[in-house]
């Protein structure tokens, strides 16, 4: 006696699962979760090899701009053909994928030399400032790239992820549409301004600031003709930390 039953609807509805579950549904590109996993085995062969794999994060400039004038339809029209653009520019072997909002990686395993990275990220940056025509309108965009590389600017996935979204963010502090490499200084750089955010949170909150004025004088009259406001922080920064 057997009992037969067709499971190949059931065994589909896997498979379709399993593709959502790790892919970006506007772009057809591995999401966060899949681009996380591959990296990590990535690095794990690099280590085990002794070989350098790249990380290159890339943001679109100005896609804010572009999504509040234009609508969402539009951005998201921009967003499918960048991550075409990214996947033209790529060797076979990189994963190109996108973490949500405008904000794109790629990654590069066995990676020959850091000119082999940087020529990229300066080709990625070259061709993203051709303009994208979309519904009919051209758009200028432009990307910056943060660039990262294993085992130097980082020993694990979430570091190098890290350091290449701060390299990506110091390229956009310089002017945008270029390419930053990572450094340690960046990061330095990065938790000052962490600190000094905090510390001003916390002397507004706590009342840490004090009010001065100082009179303005007509050496001619001598007389006091204004007087300019001074706001002054007398404990400063110093004291404020951030968790380790």
């Amino acid at each position: 006696i057997s009992v037969i039953s067709d499971i190949s609807s059931l065994k589909e509805a896997q498979s379709r699962l399993d593709y959502l579950a790790h892919h970006d549904m506007l772009t057809n590109l591995p999401n966060r979760l899949l681009f996380r996993d591959r990296l990590r085995h990535a690095i794990e062969h690099a280590r085990r090899d002794n070989h350098q794999v790249a990380l290159l994060f890339v943001d679109l400039d100005h896609f804010k701009t572009i999504n509040d004038s234009l609508g969402h339809h539009v951005g998201d029209q921009l967003l499918i053909e960048a991550s075409k653009r990214l996947r033209a520019l790529v060797r076979r072997t990189d994963t190109v994928a996108r973490l949500g909002g405008d904000e794109f990686v790629v990654l590069m395993e066995r990676v020959a030399s850091s000119y082999d990275t940087a020529q990229l990220a300066a080709k990625i940056v070259e061709d993203f400032r051709l303009p994208f025509l979309v519904k009919d309108a051209t758009l200028h965009v432009g990307c910056s790239v943060g660039v990262a590389v294993y085992p130097e600017d980082g020993a694990d996935d979430a570091s190098l992820l890290r350091n290449a979204d701060v390299a990506m963010y110091k390229a956009k502090e310089a002017g945008r549409q270029t390419h930053v490499r990572y450094n340690s200084e960046l990061s330095a750089a990065t938790h000052r301004k962490l600190v000094l955010d905090s510390a001003l949170r916390a002397a507004v909150s706590q009342g840490g600031f004090e009010l001065h004025f100082q009179p303005i004088v007509d050496s001619q009259r001598q007389a006091v003709v204004a007087a300019e406001a001074l706001l002054r922080w007398p404990g400063g920064p110093e004291g404020a930390r951030l968790p380790e």
